[in-house]
């Protein structure tokens, strides 16, 4: 909350809207039964429609649809939700990225950080 507050005031004062991104990575190799609980810890804190954040979840959404199933099934034995439905309920844009667009991505992040080391 001290962060947003101080985005918010940083905004008004160079009449500007900023926003964090936060990467979310190696869900997909946490325990299972830790999956959900973070997913719907960062659902929750992050997902303020006027909190100034963008979350990207870098994950395998195969292995992350199987844990939440899991997980649902275990606790509602006769939940009818998916993982699939519970990981769109969750994010509202996905991206997804083949092995060339991956190379592509640590290319761009070379250069980025090699033209940032220049400055």
């Amino acid at each position: 909350i001290l962060m947003v507050d101080m985005v918010k005031a940083l905004d008004a004062f160079s009449d500007q809207q900023t926003r964090l991104v936060a990467i979310v990575d190696g869900l997909d190799s946490c325990e299972q039964e830790k999956v959900l609980s973070v997913l719907d810890a960062v659902h929750t804190l992050f997902t303020d429609s006027s909190a100034p954040f963008i979350i990207v979840l870098a994950i395998d959404p195969h292995i992350i649809t199987k844990a939440i199933e899991l997980h649902v099934h275990r606790v509602f034995s006769e939940s009818s939700i998916s993982g699939h439905d519970y990981l769109r309920n969750i994010v509202h844009l996905p991206f997804y990225l083949q092995n060339s667009g991956l190379r592509k991505v640590k290319q761009a992040q070379n250069v980025a950080e090699r033209a940032r080391g220049r400055t």
